[in-house]
């Protein structure tokens, strides 16, 4: 700090306060985390070691309503639920905690996110049935409440009600829409494949009817990137052209710096080279799939889409699937298995890109 001489007489006083106040020490972190904090964590997922746990786990006992370090946990023993009876049970402890106290949680809201499933928790799911109607009928008209709710309980018809009410409150809300949209799908998956063609397209109408009234940039962009995946999976290859273009638009507008601009231009351009593809233009294929990939900066890409390379591949055209792939192990999460792929390919084997 400079000191003018004029100030030289207060200079004591000023020594004190400036080492009392420790002013380089770094500020702490926020107790609650924002919601792009919470979507990004469930995204890159995070493995703690044991003495992390602990020492997070006591310091729960210590502070119940620190959600920032009850949320790492969470993501973490999500990560391994699967895997780990230990981390399951720890994960359903610390859910059903954020139903009852923060059912507003952005954690609980996250599409796909972290939620009590059906064939994996059981009687535990079957718990917080009710406990999730009781939170509703606690905050009726708190909308993030409201598409918890139905977020958590995707499965029973009841949640599109939830979500509907959910919109009434918050008609701007462009993560309600998508939630609203998926659930249509999910409620559909069992059905007949005429059955899942319109329930697509059903979400892909009710995703067109929020385009309408949202302007924010990043909000059209994430409503643009379901709305184009409903559109494929409703066989409707015009609009998901329409969508495509948009979004590429949309995300060179924003530019490189922000996160949806490398994963949202990578889905369109994907689908863009899928429909050159199907219609017989491979030198407009090739080039797409090779651009969507060079949109994407080191490790930036969470969910890398391989249905074009598998389609180019059985079409003969290894060569710009095999660049594709060596593109991909710069900025994919999961560069092991791509790395195995590019082996089978040279090997003159098909990989399976199931993830």
């Amino acid at each position: 700090m400079r000191y003018r001489f004029r100030w030289l007489p207060f200079l004591p006083a000023l020594v004190v306060l400036s080492c009392s106040a420790n002013p380089q020490a770094p500020a702490p972190e926020p107790r609650n985390p924002s919601d792009t904090e919470i979507a990004t964590m469930i995204d890159r997922g995070q493995t703690l070691s044991s003495s992390e746990l602990d020492a997070l786990e006591g310091r729960l006992v210590e502070d119940p309503d620190d959600l920032r370090t009850r949320i790492r946990l969470v993501v973490h023993y999500d990560s391994l639920r699967f895997g780990s009876g230990q981390a399951r049970l720890a994960l359903q402890r610390h859910v059903k905690w954020l139903i009852r106290n923060h059912p507003e949680s952005a954690i609980l809201a996250h599409p796909g996110g972290i939620k009590m499933l059906p064939a994996a928790d059981g009687d535990v799911y079957t718990e917080t049935i009710p406990m999730w109607l009781d939170a509703v009928d606690r905050h009726p008209t708190d909308p993030a409440v409201l598409s918890n709710a139905a977020n958590s309980l995707i499965w029973e018809g009841r949640s599109l009600c939830l979500f509907r009410r959910a919109m009434e409150l918050d008609p701007h809300s462009a993560l309600f829409r998508v939630q609203y949209a998926y659930a249509q799908v999910v409620q559909a998956h069992w059905g007949s494949p005429e059955d899942r063609r319109e329930a697509a397209t059903a979400a892909l109408w009710t995703l067109q009817d929020g385009l309408a009234s949202i302007v924010e940039r990043n909000d059209r962009l994430f409503l643009n990137t379901k709305a184009l995946k409903y559109a494929v999976e409703a066989g409707d290859p015009e609009a998901a052209r329409t969508y495509a273009t948009e979004i590429v638009a949309e995300a060179t507008a924003l530019g490189r710096d922000d996160w949806n601009y490398c994963n949202s231009n990578h889905d369109a351009l994907q689908v863009l080279g899928w429909l050159a593809f199907r219609s017989g233009n491979r030198e407009d294929a090739r080039r797409l799939l090779l651009e969507s990939i060079d949109v994407c900066a080191t490790k930036s890409l969470f969910g890398a889409k391989y249905d074009l390379a598998a389609e180019m591949l059985k079409a003969g055209d290894s060569e710009a699937v095999l660049e594709y792939l060596g593109r991909c192990s710069a900025v994919v999460y999961e560069s092991d298995k791509v790395t195995e792929w590019i082996s089978t390919i040279r090997s003159g084997g098909s990989p399976d890109f199931q993830m």
